[in-house]
């Protein structure tokens, strides 16, 4: 903690751009996801760059969970931090790997193996070994940045303009009579999907009086709120307003829900589910997991339902050739991460699956002439449905199912939504 202390010491003048590998890999199925992660840290603030990659934003919500919300990947408090979580006094395994075991009230942690560098006891990684996954993150590079060199979206977020939360705004331009409202709100909205700020965000858009668009954002936490606040300022035509008192909101847009925990009553009841667990904690795990995959689903099915409902193919093609390639990069990137997830979440249901005889052989066939907005539609019902099905087998539920109601309907709800998920991709 020392040498990497002293490494990592910066001025206000500077921040510390960290490079990481991610791997996941999970227990039930034994499959392994990578990506990588950038992260900055000034002198009073941590941002990690983990918008649109979803094993890069489960890492940031894993991190969060457990308070770590204000610290590099890979740091002397991050080694600090996960001690204290685990509960126990770290050990040598070999010449560079020290480990600490957790304690019951670690919520699902296992243990923390951290990777050293004998000869400069530089920290190169740490493994999070959880109930229901492992996570793996090795350093790429950490390096000392001058402020002068650090990118404008990074600086939005070390320095936002904006230091007292209230009622910000930017001033309304009225665009050139030849700019579109419908292309000059694709932008606003190509701005905030960069951001990551277009999933499982009140954020609400709206033309007004026919010359300007206004972007309200009233619930957005502090970091976000500054980056939306930056990314936009200045656009002819758009008016920003993050008037935290406002209370009339729309909630349609699909916010993140609390994953229930697991209900061990159920479990007892179903001794077959209760077999394939083999206790309570591993049925909490895995619940966690999967219905966590599933939100991400649902939060980026909203965000493409509410670009099919405001552009359907009739408006889409009058759109230009620029605009429309704004709106299809969107549609591309939610598809193309609905699919990894979906994928996902198939190898969380499959040892499930196979235990109960329940066969997943069937092959996902293209369906020509389905748009991606009505891919969207039947995507998002699945998704629904299958959300429903597992809260009702897996947590506590005013409709509990058994594991012998709830496998077959579960097994159609993924078929339906892998169905709508290549339609989606294909688009």
């Amino acid at each position: 903690m020392a040498s990497d202390s002293s490494r990592l010491k910066i001025s206000p003048r500077q921040a510390v751009r960290q490079r990481v590998q991610l791997r996941k890999k999970t227990r039930f199925s034994g499959n392994s996801y990578t990506s990588s992660l950038e992260s900055w840290q000034s002198v009073s603030t941590v941002h990690w760059k983990a918008a649109n990659d979803p094993i890069n934003a489960e890492i940031q919500r894993l991190y969060q969970s457990y308070g770590l919300d204000k610290v590099l990947p890979l740091s002397p408090p991050t080694i600090e931090a996960w001690v204290k979580i685990a509960g126990s006094k770290p050990y040598n395994t070999d010449d560079e790997i020290v480990a600490v075991k957790a304690g019951p009230d670690a919520k699902g942690l296992q243990k923390v193996t951290f990777h050293v560098q004998r000869g400069n006891w530089h920290l190169e990684g740490i493994t999070l070994h959880l109930t229901d996954a492992e996570y793996e993150i090795t350093e790429e590079s950490s390096a000392v940045i001058p402020r002068s060199e650090i990118p404008a979206d990074v600086m939005a977020y070390l320095e936002p303009r904006e230091s007292i939360p209230g009622t910000t705004k930017t001033p309304a331009i009225t665009p050139h009579p030849s700019v579109s409202l419908d292309e000059l709100e694709l932008t606003v909205r190509s701005k905030l999907h960069e951001l990551g700020a277009d999933v499982n965000q009140d954020i609400e858009i709206s033309a007004h009086a026919r010359d300007r668009i206004v972007v309200r954002a009233p619930h957005l936490g502090s970091s976000i709120r500054s980056a939306v606040s930056q990314s936009l300022a200045g656009i002819p035509g758009v008016e920003v307003e993050l008037d935290s008192a406002r209370s009339e909101w729309k909630t349609e847009s699909g916010p993140l829900r609390r994953i229930p925990e697991a209900d061990a009553s159920a479990q007892g009841k179903d001794g077959r589910l209760a077999a394939f667990f083999g206790s309570a904690e591993t049925q909490e795990g895995y619940t966690g997991i999967t219905l966590g995959a599933i939100n991400r689903v649902l939060g980026r099915l909203h965000a493409l339902q509410e670009l099919a409902a405001r552009w359907p193919p009739e408006q889409e093609r009058l759109l230009s050739p620029a605009a429309r390639n704004q709106l299809r990069q969107m549609v591309s990137d939610h598809s193309r991460n609905t699919v990894n997830t979906v994928n996902e979440i198939q190898d969380h249901f499959n040892p499930l699956l196979k235990y109960f005889n329940q066969d997943m052989s069937e092959k996902t066939l293209e369906r020509p002439g389905t748009t991606w907005q009505t891919a969207t539609s039947a995507a998002l019902q699945a998704a629904t449905r299958m959300d429903q099905t597992a809260r009702s087998l897996l947590t506590v539920s005013d409709r509990p199912l058994s594991s012998n109601e709830a496998l077959p309907l579960l097994k159609k709800g993924l078929q339906e939504l892998q169905h709508a998920a290549y339609d989606l991709s294909k688009n």
